[in-house]
């Protein structure tokens, strides 16, 4: 075997394995990136989840049924027995008297 021969061989030899670390190399780099979108999407998702309580909740209710609540413009003693559309809906004489719809600034918890 010449020296020609076996120098084109090794070389030959050498691209082949070079070329499967490539592929390797690829397939793995491949992978991590499906890793760092998992990581992505975790840590979006807990910055989500953060925000949210941090925001103030706007749909809290002030009242709710059944508390004894006063008529601010006249001091008239009630209570709350259904809550609609953001509006208390107020009662007196055990439940029997509708007295109205309030908005949480008309009327105010009982002490």
């Amino acid at each position: 075997m010449n020296t020609e021969t076996f120098f084109t061989s090794t070389v030959g030899i050498l691209l082949i394995l070079f070329g499967i670390f490539q592929i390797i190399l690829m397939i793995k780099i491949w992978m991590m990136t499906n890793d760092v979108s998992e990581i992505h999407w975790l840590l979006f998702k807990q910055a989500q989840a953060q925000a949210q309580e941090k925001e103030p909740k706007t749909n809290e209710r002030l009242f709710e049924i059944g508390d004894h609540v006063v008529r601010i413009s006249d001091g008239k003693q009630m209570v709350i027995s259904e809550i609609q559309n953001g509006k208390y809906i107020c009662t007196t004489g055990s439940g029997f008297v509708r007295e109205g719809e309030y908005d949480a600034g008309e009327i105010r918890l009982f002490k």
